[in-house]
């Protein structure tokens, strides 16, 4: 749908002689459009698993009013995600 409107504005633009091909910087092609969507061809593969157990989130920011949380609770979560990683890993 795309582009058949960009063809039909490259066409009447032509037809009232304002098209200038060489202030077209880029060709918009349909590659181009679709590029690294998912489901597309030119997606890489990625390992989200290996991705999750590499990169863990800071713990959260606390209100001042509260203490923060003990450090065991942020280890207990880190721990969880990574033996659901694991499980994933022994479905797969």
């Amino acid at each position: 749908m795309v582009r058949f409107y960009c063809d039909y504005c490259k066409k009447k633009a032509k037809e009232l002689g304002i098209w200038h091909q060489h202030q077209v910087p880029v060709e918009i092609t349909v590659d181009r459009l679709y590029r690294g969507i998912p489901g597309s061809e030119s997606a890489k593969d990625t390992n989200y698993y290996s991705l999750a157990e590499s990169k863990t989130l800071p713990p959260p920011p606390t209100l001042p009013s509260l203490p923060p949380p003990p450090p065991r609770v942020l280890h207990e979560t880190r721990d969880d995600k990574l033996s659901v990683g694991k499980m994933l890993k022994t479905i797969n």
